[in-house]
């Protein structure tokens, strides 16, 4: 699943995701900015502060960013994730759901 989404983001970005499965996916998606852009992408302006800071709060700002997004662009609440699933680690596999539901 890790490897499909890396490919995803790859196709959509054009963002090498480095390897080592679900830790590099978590690693490569941290910042939120990936999944802004990814959202972006998707549709313009969707998201308008993607913030590149690589301070504590305003990648998770970043993340909810995103996960707000997604809920706009249809993804059910059951599919998307929290900020901690994916900051911190907890839930990747959910974090996974909500890209393949987006």
């Amino acid at each position: 699943d890790a490897e499909i989404c890396a490919a995803w983001l790859h196709d959509l970005l054009g963002v090498e995701v480095p390897g080592g499965g679900v830790d590099g996916l978590q690693e490569a998606l941290r910042s939120g900015v990936v999944l802004c852009n990814a959202v972006n992408r998707i549709k313009p302006g969707q998201i308008g502060r993607v913030q590149q800071s690589t301070m504590p709060f305003p990648m998770r700002e970043n993340i909810a960013s995103f996960c707000d997004a997604c809920r706009v662009l249809g993804v059910p609440d059951r599919d998307n994730f929290t900020t901690q699933d994916l900051f911190e680690g907890r839930n990747m596999r959910q974090v996974m759901v909500c890209m393949f539901s987006l």
